[in-house]
């Protein structure tokens, strides 16, 4: 049995005022991935994502083709997290 991995993620470029988050919120949803998405004061996007690595790559395909906005640079490492989310969510702050 695959374990969970959490991967976070920041995103550059065109990410904000375009429905970047609602977009991640949705699609980390509909792959039933954990964790959160937010703004960051610098104007990059972040993300973290919980869930089987083979559906966090499925995520990372869609941020690639069907995200709103434009994305200039993705940024991820897989990040040790004892933390264990619920669900996924936006953060606003």
């Amino acid at each position: 049995m695959e374990s969970k991995t959490t991967k976070k993620y920041l995103l550059s470029g065109t990410v904000q005022g375009v429905g970047m988050r609602f977009f991640i919120r949705q699609t980390a949803r509909r792959l039933e991935l954990k964790g959160y998405v937010k703004n960051l004061s610098d104007g990059r996007v972040e993300c973290i994502v919980q869930g089987l690595l083979k559906t966090i790559n499925n995520f990372e395909d869609s941020l690639k083709k069907e995200s709103p906005g434009r994305i200039n640079d993705i940024e991820n490492k897989i990040i040790e997290n004892d933390k264990q989310y619920k669900k996924f969510r936006v953060k606003f702050r």
